[in-house]
């Protein structure tokens, strides 16, 4: 059965290839879709050349590459952000040479690094406002794909589960864990609300739905950091709608929130012991006075991070480095520290810390001009879509997800369209503008 979910799997990434030859952005439609399949393959390991490799392996290279090659050919659109990420990338690879696990820190700086490349490339390559639904399109099979799969686990046909010391159990597909079928739907939701907005009949309404199932999915894997960053992007995406946008849609996004609220909140107290387990669970440890051990050791981690970088690092380590997803050597607990932001101030230091920062500053900017500058409704509530998705992505950056590289990259596929069809859109209003005086 290994052998069989490794040669599907295979036969599943030549069509990216396929798809890079012949159309650029059908490629970047089948890396949302195809690996949601590819991920659950992750257990069919095959050993080559002393090395054990699995199709998800397999796949992050090839993006890797492919997207690479996509990045250095594409005239550029935004330089500025084009070198922050080369610099960002170089040197986080650099010190991967200053960490005691140089593999695994070289690993997961090339897993950073596809993210990036695909959000640059995605700014180029994607020009046209049909461009976005089709990103929704590949996206909503992507969704199918993830929550036909947490069925599947659920009724114990396959994948795997795993207990919490609480007494419930996620279920997880195939995938590593159930908290990236969880991230998967998290991070999918913003761009499924795309159709909410701007389209109407049949698409909105199967948007609508998949937006509740893939609600009810995430609260039943009893993962709490996707509610928590889902409500954020719901807050930042009221905020700029109302400064920003026509207003027309926030009665209708608000009325939906609330619906799945009431549903949710209906399972909560439907089986109150059961769901409502791991919420309970963070008043009990606080009140027994183990802070450390919050947000499934989170807080320990932070704990740990600070007393570590501020006191016991060498000056060298902290401003050039100690290698990207090697803090657990230095704080040893044994587990990393599970914040992004903690894990590469430690990993690349002050120098790269700062250059990542100017990467997310510099997106977000770039989502606020596109906002700004925009004069096509549909365009700017996309736009809206996508600062509320980069307010998603930034909660989950307090959960450690910065290596999930192929769930960033569905993020990275949907801001870079964004920002590069919102450009294309402007440019092209100040052109006729001017053919017109």
């Amino acid at each position: 059965m290994t052998n069989f979910h490794f040669i599907t799997a295979t036969a599943l990434i030549l069509i990216p290839i396929l798809f890079f030859m012949l159309n650029k952005r059908y490629y970047y439609y089948s890396i949302i879709a195809i690996y949601p399949i590819i991920g659950q393959s992750i257990s069919a390991e095959v050993n080559l050349f002393f090395v054990t490799i699995n199709p998800s392996m397999l796949f992050g290279f090839l993006i890797l590459g492919l997207t690479a090659i996509d990045f250095l050919l594409q005239p550029s659109k935004d330089r500025l952000l084009e070198i922050l990420i080369l610099i960002f990338i170089s040197y986080a690879l650099f010190t991967s040479f200053f960490s005691p696990l140089k593999f695994e820190s070289f690993s997961w700086a090339l897993k950073i690094a596809t993210w990036l490349l695909i959000l640059s490339a995605s700014l180029k390559i994607f020009t046209e406002e049909q461009n976005l639904y089709q990103i929704h399109q590949a996206v909503s099979i992507a969704v199918v794909i993830v929550i036909f799969s947490f069925i599947l686990s659920k009724i114990g046909f396959y994948g795997k589960s795993v207990t919490y010391e609480t007494g419930v159990t996620l279920y997880g597909g195939g995938f590593e864990t159930g908290k990236a079928l969880a991230y998967h739907l998290a991070v999918a939701i913003p761009i499924l609300a795309l159709a909410t907005v701007n389209r109407h009949g049949i698409s909105q309404y199967f948007s609508i739905i998949l937006i509740f199932t893939s609600m009810t999915v995430i609260i039943l894997t009893f993962v709490r950091s996707p509610v928590i960053a889902l409500l954020v992007g719901f807050l930042s995406y009221q905020y700029f709608d109302y400064r920003y946008g026509d207003k027309r849609f926030l009665k209708v996004v608000v009325i939906i929130f609330f619906i799945a609220l009431t549903l949710i909140t209906i399972t909560f107290f439907a089986s109150q012991s059961q769901y409502t387990s791991r919420w309970r669970e963070l008043g009990d440890k606080y009140a027994e006075g183990r802070v450390e051990k919050l947000g499934s050791g989170r807080v320990g981690g932070l704990i740990g991070f600070y007393d570590y970088y501020f006191y016991k690092a060498s000056v060298f380590r902290k401003v050039f480095g100690s290698g990207l997803g090697s803090s657990y050597v230095y704080l040893g607990t044994n587990i990393i520290i599970h914040n992004d932001f903690a894990e590469i101030l430690m990993g690349c230091g002050i120098i790269g810390f700062t250059v990542y920062l100017f990467i997310l500053l510099r997106v977000f900017r770039l989502l606020i001009q596109s906002l700004k500058k925009t004069k096509e409704p549909t365009i700017a509530r996309a736009v809206i879509l996508a600062l509320s998705s980069f307010f998603v992505f930034i909660s989950f950056h307090m959960t450690n997800i910065t290596s999930g590289v192929l769930v960033l990259s569905m993020w990275a596929i949907f801001n870079g369209a964004t920002i590069g069809i919102a450009q294309a859109s402007s440019k092209s209003d100040n052109e006729h503008s001017v053919h017109i005086l």
